[in-house]
């Protein structure tokens, strides 16, 4: 049936905010690649919230900075140069390490136990700022011989941590070197420890 007269204003006029509403909320146009102004509307105030935060966090960080005095700076400086010449004194360097390993054998002297392996473990990068080294370690002799060294491993002046330890009864053969065949113990363990680390450097300067 053909449109009368008076229909086609309201025909007209519902076409028009059926329009007028996709291209606020964006339904039906989006299917199109384009964004209704409802969308953008609500991109645009998410983006501002997020502007807002960033200059709050902005200005609580100048109102911190504002409020530390001269003295509150110097202060830290200090804790931070303090904190910095402990690990000075308890992280080793390169060189030192071979003073490390004489000191460990010179503890397994006077602890009286005997040497089964020391062996090295490749160096690894990391954490940073350092390098981590490991060495295998298996040493033979009484329950508190062991114990003993151990602890003086662990109390050494530099960083240098023993872990995964292990006991067994030990070798007969290996025992009787020691001239005592009864109660003699196997200890295998690791030893780590840390040093300035120059393995990343050479990695990052390597042409």
């Amino acid at each position: 049936m053909a449109d009368t007269p008076k229909s086609t204003p309201i025909l007209l006029l519902l076409i028009a905010a059926l329009t007028g509403y996709a291209g606020w909320s964006g339904d039906g146009i989006n299917m199109l690649g384009m964004e209704g102004i409802k969308t953008r509307q609500e991109r645009i105030v998410a983006m501002r919230d997020t502007l807002a935060v960033v200059q709050a966090q902005s200005d609580t960080a100048k109102a911190d900075l504002a409020r530390e005095s001269v003295e509150d700076v110097e202060a830290r400086i200090v804790n931070f140069r303090a904190t910095l010449d402990i690990l000075r004194r308890l992280v080793p360097e390169q060189r030192e390490v071979a003073d490390l390993l004489d000191d460990i054998q010179i503890r397994a002297k006077v602890r009286g136990v005997r040497f089964a392996n020391f062996d090295p473990v490749a160096p690894v990068a990391g954490p940073v700022p350092f390098d981590t080294y490991n060495y295998q370690l298996g040493v033979i002799g009484k329950y508190h011989q062991v114990g003993a060294f151990l602890a003086d491993i662990a109390s050494l002046r530099r960083i240098i941590v023993p872990g995964q330890v292990t006991i067994v009864p030990a070798n007969a053969a290996q025992a009787r070197v020691l001239g005592d065949t009864l109660g003699m113990l196997e200890a295998r363990f690791t030893v780590t420890t840390y040093v300035k680390g120059t393995m990343a450097e050479e990695v990052t300067n390597a042409p």
